[in-house]
């Protein structure tokens, strides 16, 4: 009965020792989904509809006298480890940049791009 017991006892610290997760979330700036830059009409949205849409840009860039370029970004990343013996690690980056060329005030043109990666990382 002892061995069956101290077998139980290994099983379950075997188990325990290969098994373990962590997750974490790191997020960047504010976000803006295809539908907020549906909103943007270009030569009719101003920098104050912008700004209301929007927010602040993360960066502002002065071109000329009148010309702006701003620019929104957001990234999320997520990493998530299990193991503690064989460890496995897998992360996913999502970052959205949104770049808005504006004369006198107006939303001249505008980018989007959408970036999504996912990684794998087996460390031992």
């Amino acid at each position: 009965m002892k061995k069956s017991i101290l077998a139980g006892i290994f099983a379950i610290l075997i188990v325990v020792l290969f098994t373990g997760c962590a997750t974490s979330t790191y997020t960047m700036g504010n976000n803006f989904t295809k539908n907020d830059v549906t909103k943007i009409i270009k030569g009719k949205t101003s920098v104050s509809e912008l700004i209301k849409i929007f927010g602040e840009p993360s960066m502002k860039i002065v071109i000329s006298e009148n010309e702006e370029n701003w620019h929104y970004n957001h990234t999320t990343s997520t990493a998530n480890s299990s193991g503690f013996i064989f460890i496995k690690v897998k992360s996913k980056v999502i970052s959205k940049t949104l770049n808005v060329l504006i004369k006198d005030n107006i939303v001249v043109n505008y980018t989007i791009t959408n970036v999504e990666n996912n990684g794998l990382t087996k460390i031992q």
